[in-house]
């Protein structure tokens, strides 16, 4: 007897401690076996991120710690002031991700957080930057092709590769609210009545003319002002074309060169050379275009009436040509910081033809008589011209407030004269008739103009 108490009371000792660990049938704190997401959340993880090579604290770095038995996500933060902290943790073993854009990804392994050791600090993380050394960056801002402003829309020309070599004319091809037919007359809001300004200053010629004698490589931009304000002259019922021209602003020798030679007889070229000092600017340049457009044209007009049908045929070739050259020269004087003297002058001719043969054939079904018809038809344009502009420019301390006086003086001759003639042919339109009925017209134009403003 005394033997089997012995044995129950070593029994009873040996199962006690277990018993003592695991109360409520063996079952861990919580009431759950084993399972993480009842463990209790005391555990807290503390730590900073510097800079490695400035040895600062950083600011926003996204901290993510992760399970290190499954990788699955436990908590996340970000820093302030350089400094970090995440609580409620559970407890376990962990690993942490430290993340910043432009800087190398860090993994610190082996976090541990246990019931004897609930707060755990990592101290200092630093960060090493992944940047690359190069030689060198160039950044450059690039101007939108159209501008849209409150008073006028802009078109910067340096943006229109294709209109290099041409006229202001190709500049406008795709400009919104300007129209541009195949013989190079602009429209404006569909009127081609407009102002044309260069530099601010009225144009000599009128309208297509003046855009048709101005090399698109001098040209800085072009401002389109439908709704002109009172500090402009009403000559243009559709608004206003600006033509604002390249200048030089560094000191130095500064020149521009452009030819450009096209199919079926086309040739441009300008020259544009400009001198900087302290207070002077001398510029002056030639430019030189002759363009030649050909074409050819079929109509076919058929009439019925009750017992005739009337045939009328037509072949056309047709050729235009738009030439001219100009001379300009001109100086500023800066006076002072805010005010600027300048003349300037220009001296030009212009010239604008058309031409061609068309071939008439009338006949009808039943027969009465065919006719055959041809035409020449010829036109031309020209004269020369030439301007001289004083303007004085005085700026204030206020925004936008100057004065501005300006003397401009110019003169044009020219002449447009249209020829037009029929001739009587056989079918091989061979003239049959030596006096063909003709019609011509003879215009003389003369003009002078001086504002002062």
């Amino acid at each position: 007897m005394r033997r089997i108490v012995y044995l129950a009371l070593l029994i009873i000792g040996l199962i006690s401690p277990t018993i003592a660990q695991h109360p409520g049938g063996g079952q861990r704190p919580g009431g759950g076996k084993g399972d993480p997401s009842k463990m209790p959340k005391t555990g807290v993880l503390t730590g900073e991120v510097y800079d490695a090579d400035l040895n600062e604290p950083m600011d926003y770095v996204n901290l993510v710690l992760f399970r290190m038995r499954d990788s699955s996500m436990v908590s996340g933060t970000v820093t302030v002031n350089g400094k970090f902290e995440m609580a409620e943790l559970p407890f376990g073993k962990f690993y942490l991700v430290t993340n910043f854009m432009g800087y190398h990804r860090d993994t610190l392994r082996s976090v541990m957080i246990t019931p004897k050791q609930q707060t755990v600090d990592i101290g200092i993380i630093r960060l090493k930057s992944a940047s690359t050394q190069i030689q060198g960056i160039e950044v450059v801002a690039d101007k939108q092709h159209v501008e849209y402003r409150i008073d006028k829309k802009v078109v910067n020309v340096s943006q229109d590769i294709s209109a290099s070599g041409g006229t202001a004319i190709e500049v406008l091809e795709n400009t919104p609210s300007v129209e541009v037919d195949i013989e190079g007359n602009v429209s404006l809001r569909g009127s081609g009545s407009f102002t044309v300004l260069i530099d601010g200053r009225p144009s000599v010629l009128q309208g297509s003319d003046a855009l048709q004698q101005i090399p698109a490589e001098s040209i800085e931009q072009i401002e389109i002002i439908t709704n002109p304000s009172a500090k402009y002259d009403p000559d243009g019922i559709a608004g206003i074309i600006n033509v604002v021209m390249k200048k030089q602003k560094k000191p130095g020798y500064s020149g521009i060169l452009n030819t450009s030679i096209g199919t079926r007889n086309k040739y441009t070229s300008s020259l544009l050379l400009s001198y900087k000092t302290g207070n002077f600017n001398l510029f002056g340049g030639v430019d030189y275009n002759n363009r030649k457009f050909s074409g050819e044209g079929y109509t076919e007009n058929e009439t019925y009436l009750t017992d005739t049908t009337f045939y009328r045929i037509t072949e056309t070739d047709r050729e235009m040509q738009r030439d001219g050259y100009s001379f300009k020269a001109g100086f500023d004087w800066y006076a002072t910081d805010k005010s600027v003297l300048s003349v300037s002058g220009k001296y030009g001719n212009y010239g604008f033809g058309r031409g061609g043969n068309s071939k008439l054939i009338t006949y009808s079904i039943p027969a009465i008589e065919d006719e055959y018809l041809l035409t020449e038809t010829t036109s031309r344009r020209e004269g020369k011209y030439y301007n001289i502009t004083l303007d004085y420019l005085q700026k204030f301390k206020g925004e936008e407030h100057e004065l501005d006086a300006m003397i401009f003086f110019s003169q044009k001759e020219g002449d447009d004269w249209d020829e037009q003639y029929d001739y009587l042919t056989d079918a091989d339109w061979n003239i049959i008739d030596p006096f063909p009925k003709s019609i011509r017209t003879t215009e003389v134009d003369f003009s002078n103009e001086l504002r002062i403003k």
